[in-house]
């Protein structure tokens, strides 16, 4: 408590000049206390990180059977999409976030990650539907991977 105490002064100190109402010193200590506290913590969340040889997450699998073709054959799909729903689809399915994880990095609903994700892999369906280098590579792996099977 001490060192946040002797911040709280110093920060008090530095304004002195610039306090047009003395008379509120005390409301002005206090919020200056609590910011400094807040900063503090917010400091200290990041100090706590470990530094680790090898990261947490596990290696990616690599199912596809037939590589480059059908990764090229995804991206394509894929550049089809407004960049909106592309940036749904990447999230929930490459990246495998929730629709809420989704949600906060894009600063919308749920509810418009469910329906634009929706509304993609419909788009994507077809697309890929039409395009016989998809159904001629049968790679089912990686089109199980984003929820892809062409309709006939």
């Amino acid at each position: 408590m001490r060192p946040l105490t002797q911040k709280t002064l110093i920060k008090v100190f530095l304004a002195w000049p610039h306090l047009d109402h003395r008379k509120a010193l005390t409301g002005f200590t206090r919020t200056v206390m609590v910011r400094a506290f807040i900063s503090e913590r917010r400091a200290a969340r990041w100090s706590r990180e470990l530094l680790v040889e090898h990261s947490p997450e596990p290696e990616p699998s690599d199912t596809c059977q037939h590589g480059d073709d059908t990764q090229l054959l995804l991206e394509q799909a894929l550049a089809t999409l407004g960049p909106r729903q592309r940036a749904v689809v990447v999230l929930r399915h490459w990246e495998l976030l929730t629709v809420s994880e989704v949600a906060d990095t894009l600063s919308c609903s749920p509810t418009t990650v469910r329906s634009q994700t929706s509304r993609a892999l419909t788009a994507l369906r077809s697309w890929l539907g039409r395009s016989q280098r998809f159904r001629d590579a049968g790679d089912d792996a990686c089109s199980d991977r984003i929820g892809l099977r062409y309709e006939d």
